[in-house]
């Protein structure tokens, strides 16, 4: 139940209604431990009652954490325009611009809403119905309307709107935790399924040619701890200890047999790993060599924090945010430390 005030409620009520039905057994003669056990098991399965429970008792929808959240979006949009203001060229399409930041947070607030008062008993038993078609559905978009922009194929165009595929697949998450959810209390079959819908995304990926190291590990890593969690809880008829072991030794095998097979692969593909680990924000070079293979999108904005000056704005800095290239307008933090300087950022 994610109202809080109703999950207090409610946890009063069922544990009143306990302890009147162990009271009710002991006055029959069964000891009070024992009475305790069947008045709780006579309840019946406590994900299923909450799931019930949480469909009654909807969230009320938190107004000031959502005028927290306006105020955070007007704080950052005025933010950008200042930014883009200072710009030599900014004042041609600046009405345009501050109609186009201002439209996506005013639809952002609204998709929020609808996502927080969403009914999530509503996956309970489709979900796998519903992570089937929505991966169906996407590929399917990617395929026939995915744009390539800069060289990444992680768009797609319908119409006059674009949308990020990386921002799509995020919304099987949800999805996923429904398919834990429709498996529990199933034995070591369960698990195997559980792992063709951890990876089904990857796949889906592979087919419209968009496969990125960093999407796939985004995906599977989020999956994986939504699994820890589900397994904790005692979902699923396994021996938890003896599976995680398992489960460990095969990670630990596949990490080590990867690293080796990286280590001892063509120079293309070291320096391809090279650029990876660059993008990680991790350094496998010294600060001369370290450029050579870090991505461009990197490489720029790391040019850019290392003109800036610590307070004030640095016209070398300038020269490089206006040489950026217009996808990565989204990247504010660098600008904002050419115009403003690094203590500004921090």
């Amino acid at each position: 139940i994610r109202d809080k005030k109703a999950r207090e409620f409610v946890g009063k009520e069922l544990q009143n209604h306990i302890e009147d039905r162990a009271e009710g057994l002991q006055k029959k003669g069964v000891d009070h431990d024992r009475a305790i056990l069947q008045a709780v098991e006579e309840m019946g399965d406590p994900v299923s009652v909450g799931v019930n429970l949480e469909f009654i008792h909807r969230p009320r929808l938190e107004w000031r954490f959502l005028l927290y959240i306006i105020y955070i979006s007007i704080l950052g949009v005025g933010t950008m325009c200042l930014t883009f203001s200072a710009h030599p060229y900014g004042n041609v399409e600046y009405s345009g611009f501050v109609f186009q930041q201002l439209s996506g947070v005013l639809l952002g607030v609204i998709a929020m809403i609808i996502v927080y008062r969403l009914d999530y008993t509503i996956l309970a038993g489709r979900s796998r119905l519903i992570a089937g078609a929505f991966l169906i559905l996407l590929t399917f978009l990617a395929i026939v309307f995915g744009v390539s922009i800069n060289g990444a194929r992680r768009w797609i165009k319908l119409g006059d709107m674009v949308f990020s595929t990386q921002v799509l697949f995020i919304l099987y998450l949800p999805i996923f935790a429904g398919i834990l959810y429709d498996y529990r209390n199933k034995e070591i079959g369960a698990i195997f399924k559980i792992f063709l819908w951890m990876i089904a995304p990857v796949f889906s990926l592979i087919l419209y040619g968009r496969i990125s190291l960093n999407d796939a590990m985004l995906m599977l890593i989020s999956e994986i701890i939504l699994f820890a969690i589900a397994l904790n809880k005692n979902w699923y008829r396994v021996d938890k200890s003896k599976f995680l072991k398992i489960t460990g030794i095969i990670f630990v095998t596949t990490t080590t047999l990867s690293a080796l097979r990286i280590a001892s692969s063509s120079g293309y593909q070291n320096a391809r790993f090279k650029a990876w680990l660059s993008h990680m924000g991790i350094a496998v070079n010294n600060a001369d060599e370290k450029l050579k293979y870090m991505n461009y999108t990197n490489s720029c904005l790391d040019n850019i924090f290392l003109k800036s000056r610590f307070i004030g704005k640095s016209e070398s800095a300038m020269e490089s945010v206006y040489g950026l290239p217009e996808s990565m307008a989204d990247f504010v933090l660098a600008p904002i430390a050419a115009t403003c300087g690094k203590a500004v950022v921090a």
